[in-house]
This record gives C-alpha cells, structure tokens and sequence, in this order.
C-alpha cells in the first residue's frame, strides 16, 4: 500500500536480498482496498494489516496476508457502517460468526470486540516469551493496536489485542501434505548441476526457473540434481547427459572422484526431461546412487510399481538407458537406495532385497528379518530403520560410520546399540559419503568421519558411537528430517526443523551450505537465513552442491475456518494492558512509544508506568500500593524511570531481584532522605544495606 499524490496502492512489494532487487507480489483472486497512513506486522508466515485509510474512508477490515500461497483473509465486524468501510458488502447475522463468499473474496464477520476505524495508530507483535528467532510460531504472540486517528477524532486512549495462537494450530507442512513447490540449488556448478544454464557457483540458493511450482520431490548424487514432478515425470541435470543419449561413454574425468560418467556431448544446464508420465505409468519416488539414478514407475491400472534406472552401472562400462531392473520385478517396491557396491530395495510388505550392483541379477533377502520403514545410502555404507525406530547399519566402517563403537574394513548389519539407549525412537535417517545421521525425538545424532565438520559437533574428530549434536539442544529446535552428502573433503549436512527452516554445516568449499559466502568448514548448524520465509519441505545433498524444495502452495488448513478465534480483539482496562506490555523488553517498549504520537500519549505518561511496575513488581496488596503511591508522591520520583531501570539491571543479569535493582538504582541516584524513606516503606530492600 502507500500513497503517491492522490493515487492509493495496494500491492505488495518484497526485497530479495540473493539478487539485491526488489519484486512486486502478485496474488490471484482478491486484494485488498488501495489504501494508506495503516499498519502491518509479521507473525511467522503471516502478515497483518489493520485500518488506513484512503481519500474518503477509514477503514477497520483486518487483513492477514499468507506470505507462503499468497493468499488474502479478511476479517470485519459483525455490525459494520457501510461509512467506514468501502468493502464488499455480504450478509451478516450479529449474533455468530458467519462467512459469506463473493466472486472476489471470502469476507468473515465476527462478533466481538473491534476497534474503530483509524490511522496513523501503532501495532506490534507481543510474545510472552522470547527464546529464538522462531518464537513466532510458538503460538504466545499478540498483536496489539494502539492510538491513532478516527473520523471522530484521534483514539489515544484505547489499546485492542488481537490472539495470535490460532496461527501455531495450522497444519505443519509434509512432503506428502504439499501440491507442489520450487527447487532452489546453490554450491559448485562446474557440470550444470544446479540447474540455472550455466557453470556459476553460488552461495545462496537460487531458484530453478523452469520447474516453478511443479516438484514434489529433490534428490542430489554425485554431480547432478533430480527433480520429481506433481504429474509423475523425472527431470534431471548435471554430470549425466541424457541418458538416452546413445553417444555416451565412460572417460576419465578431473572431477571429485576421478571416474565419473562422462558424455562426449555437454552436460545439460538446466532440466531435462528422463520420464515422462502417461495415462498407463507414472513415477512415484526417485533416489540417487554413486554415478545412477533409480525412479519407482507406478503402473497406474495394477498399482505394482517397479524399479528403473539409469546411468553408468559399474567402473568402465557404458552408461545405461532408462530401462526396468528386471531382476527386481517380483517385489512391489516401496523405496529404493544404493552404495557404491551394493543396492537395497524396500517391498510394500516390509521386505528387504539387497544386491550385488556389478550382478544386479543375483537379489537376495535381507539376513535381518524386522520390518524396515526406510533406507539410506552412503557410498558404501546403509543404514536401515525399522518400524519400532530401530537402527540397523551395514558395510564399510573405516571411519566409524556404522556407529557399533569400533573402527573395522567391513560390518555385517546389526542394530546400533547406543542409539537403542534413546529416550525416542528414531524416525529419519541419512548417509553422507563415510558418516551418518539419525534423529530421535526431534534430536540430532551424527557418527563417522568428520574432516570437513560434518558431524555438526564443534569439532573435526570423527567418532564412531551416535553423538548428540548439542547445538539444536541449545537452541531449543527440533528436528524434523536430515540430508547428507559430500565426497572425500568436502562433506556436507542439512537438516529441517519442524518450524520448517533449514540448518546446514560442514564443508562450504564450493557455497553448497546455502549461507551467503563460500569459504571454511562450518562446524556447527547453522541457520540458512537466505532462504527467505518460505517454508522448506526438503533437501538433497551432492558431492558440492545442495537443493531445497520449498513450498509454493501449501494444503494447509484455511484460515477461514477458524475465523471466529481471529477475529477475538479484546479492549482492556490500564492494569491488564499493562501486565501484557511487560512481556516486552523495556528496550521495545521505548521504541513502540516512539512511533507516533497517538501510542506516545499513552506510554508517556507516569500513571501508565505505575501500572507496569506494579503489575510486574510490588505485591499485589492494596495496602502496600498505597504506601509506594505517599512514598512515590512525597519524592516526586518518576516509575518510567524505574521501571527501565529495573528490567534492564534484570535483563543483563546484574542483579537476581528488582530489590537489589531498585537498591543499586537508588543508592546512585538518589538523596539519602529518598533512601531513607525508600527503606522505610520497604523493608526487604533495608537488609541489602
């Protein structure tokens, strides 16, 4: 919004920081009454706009912006004079909440409390508790409107809080709860692996152009990215040319690995297309594997599904077109994952099959017959979860990353025993080229090598027991799913919490962490603030690269459904407005007061600061209120002043109590007769001289 002479706007602009421009928002359906002089604030995914006004009109409809589908709600009164609000008119009864729908938009009344219609008043987002940069979604916010100006004149006198928990009840996002959504690559880029046409490394991720809103899944191996579709097709780019390509052979390469499949034709830049979905078969699932790529292909009449792949299947032979495993087509694949040596495929009834991938023809049976969920991959170790959240590893365990405790050329599979000793069960696993990952109550665990800090412990020692990654402890986030990837010294980690931001650690060599600049291992998680507020459903790790899809369109509850809880504004006396704006730093408070005058005039004035120290620090005692007013009065002393001076002595843990603050303050800045009378009404602050 805004105003420019007498034209009123109501678009929404955004700064992208990746690219250093600013982009214009576009929204499909309803948008707001162009308008200006209101206000707007962020509450995690949300943005909340209340009142302005334009040439003839204030407003009082509350606006709430869905920054991830772009998506407007609007909420209004019940009982609304048409006067003060240009809107679409509907319906309303005035003794429920209803919602009426018009060929514009979904208008919801509600029947409460509501401010009138302003401007120039203030808002801001009140949290009782402020523990990281994610507390937003914790679902202890408010906001609160204060002061302004009305078509009757200026509102200095009233403050509205609006509930925010409703925002924390809508549903978490899930790889299988999305539509579709949008791959963003960064890291190394010599082989086109991060899709964007050309061999230019980035250190932020950058959206793929050509697949916006059309992924539900991203995998990375080696040196290329594969991308499934909403509509059952795979595209993929990178290392591989085509794969259909009858040209190709295997030749020496310079990269990572040393032999990699190579095509005597360029390696495609951007996406292109492997399977493309018919009305007979679709692809379900996609994995990748040192130098293939395997795709689950669903026969849409039976329902069976089988597995395909492609690429180079053993150390000089020529690259594979896409074709069916046949020796895997008795199973009903569920999951498919393989190591350098040895492939692993999950069936629908819980069955393993593993093979020898230089004899993809002799499958057998997994010796440990438990019921195995999911499979992960290294490049030439596995480890296996099973449904009780179990932990079974196998293969190579030279740097411990099978996690038994020991450092051996080889391992049998067996279960993890430390991770048995769990509080939770382990529900998401992963593999890194020689170390491994597990998440157990929304915990990290990380074992094997850890040159490039891949491990997330602060440290380079690899270890070969499960070690807690103690950072997200700290930090109070929980783990909702993990990534690994990486080859030789430059092994990498991603994981995604279940506020759906992304952390990443280990070698930043080539940028592939997504943090703004390529350089030194990072060795503990670290936030990818360049990801913006979209929410992040998955990853993909590379030798030196890293995807993230995120979500675009989300199959989230609607906010309208729960209009009536939105729609709670409530109008409080001076104590109760006082015992909420105390959840604030003293720091905010000050700048809120300095917003306008209309919110000055009320945090301006001393009575209000009594209420603030009251509610916060005197006891709640009529009698003793009554002795702090005579002594307050007889020294003319000011509570503004105090009460900053005791929340900022607390906030820097200078002293354990307001006593002993209140007992620094004074000795410093008042006569002795204040003291005196000080001590006279407060006994407890007398013992600390």
């Amino acid at each position: 919004g805004g105003q420019h002479g007498t034209q009123y706007y109501n678009d929404v602009n955004k700064f992208n920081f990746a690219q250093q421009r600013w982009e214009q928002v576009y929204f499909a359906g309803f948008k707001p009454t162009p308008r200006s002089r209101h206000t707007a604030c962020v509450h995690g995914r949300f943005m909340i706009v209340f009142g302005g006004s334009d040439r003839t009109t204030y407003f009082d409809d509350l606006l709430i912006l869905d920054m991830e589908c772009m998506n407007w709600q609007r909420f209004v009164p019940a009982a609304t004079d048409a006067s003060t609000n240009t809107a679409t008119a509907v319906t309303a009864t005035t003794t429920a909440t209803t919602t009426t729908t018009t060929s514009e938009t979904t208008t919801t009344r509600c029947n409460n409390v509501w401010p009138v219609a302003r401007r120039d008043h203030a808002a801001a987002i009140v949290k009782s508790s402020i523990t990281n940069h994610k507390a937003a979604h914790k679902g202890d916010a408010m906001v609160v409107i204060v002061g302004g100006k009305g078509s009757a004149g200026y509102c200095s006198a009233d403050l509205f809080v609006l509930d925010c928990s409703i925002f924390a009840e809508v549903e978490e996002i899930t790889s299988e709860g999305i539509t579709a959504g949008s791959i963003f690559t960064c890291g190394a880029a010599k082989h086109g692996q991060l899709g964007h046409g050309n061999m230019v490394q980035l250190a932020s991720p950058v959206r793929v152009a050509s697949l916006i809103d059309r992924v539900i899944k991203v995998v990375c191996g080696d040196a290329r990215t594969v991308a499934l579709l909403e509509d059952g097709s795979v595209y993929e780019w990178g290392e591989y040319a085509s794969p259909n390509d009858s040209t190709s052979k295997p030749k020496k390469s310079s990269g990572l690995r040393g032999w990699m499949f190579r095509s005597n034709t360029a390696p495609p830049y951007q996406p292109k297309v492997v399977f493309s979905a018919t009305a007979t078969q679709r692809a379900v699932d996609i994995a990748c594997a040192p130098f293939k790529t395997f795709a689950i292909i669903q026969d849409t009449k039976t329902g069976k599904n089988t597995v395909w792949e492609w690429g180079k299947p053993v150390r000089g032979a020529a690259a594979s077109k896409l074709a069916q495993v046949a020796a895997l087509s008795m199973a009903d694949a569920a999951a498919v994952a393989s190591t350098a040596l040895s492939g692993y495929l999950l069936s629908h009834n819980d069955v393993v099959y593993t093979w020898d991938v230089n004899l993809a023809s002799q499958v057998k049976v997994f010796p440990m017959r438990v019921a195995i969920s999911k499979v992960a991959c290294g490049n030439n170790h596995a480890l296996l979860l099973t449904v009780e959240g179990k932990v079974i590893s196998a293969g190579n365990n030279a740097h411990g990353q099978c996690g038994i405790g020991k450092i051996s050329a080889a391992v049998e599979a067996q279960f993890v025993d430390a991770l048995l000793l769990c509080e939770h069960p382990v529900r998401a696993i992963a593999c890194g080229d020689n170390h491994s990952l597990c998440v157990a109550g929304g915990t990290v665990y990380a074992f094997g090598q850890n040159n490039c800090g891949q491990l997330g412990l602060g440290h380079k020692e690899s270890r070969s027991m499960p070690e807690r990654v103690t950072a997200f402890c700290l930090e109070s986030i929980s783990i909702a799913s993990i990534y690994a990837g990486g080859s030789l010294d430059c092994s990498h980690s991603l994981a995604i919490s279940a506020d759906h931001d992304c952390y990443a650690w280990g070698s930043n060599k080539f940028g592939q962490l997504g943090i703004g600049a390529a350089g030194d291992d990072v060795l503990v998680p670290q936030f990818v603030s360049h990801l913006g507020d979209y929410a992040v459903v998955s990853a993909g790790c590379g030798w030196a690269h890293s995807a993230f899809l995120l979500s675009d369109s989300m199959s989230r509850r609607s906010l309208t459904s729960h209009a009536i809880y939105l729609g709670i504004f409530a109008m409080l006396p001076n104590e109760v407005m006082a015992s909420i704006i105390a959840m604030l730093p003293a720091v905010s408070v000050c700048r809120l007061s300095m917003l306008n005058s209309a919110f000055y005039a009320i945090y301006g004035g001393d009575e209000w600061w009594r209420h603030m120290f009251i509610s916060k620090w005197l006891p709640n005692d009529s009698a003793a209120i009554q002795r702090y007013d005579q002594w307050h009065e007889a020294n003319k002393l000011n509570w503004k002043a105090m009460y900053v001076v005791v929340y900022q002595a607390l906030d820097k843990a200078s002293w354990k109590t307001p006593e002993q603050a209140l007992s620094s303050w004074l000795r410093c800045n008042t006569s002795q007769s204040v003291q005196s009378s000080w001590l006279a009404s407060n006994p407890r602050i007398g013992k600390l001289f």
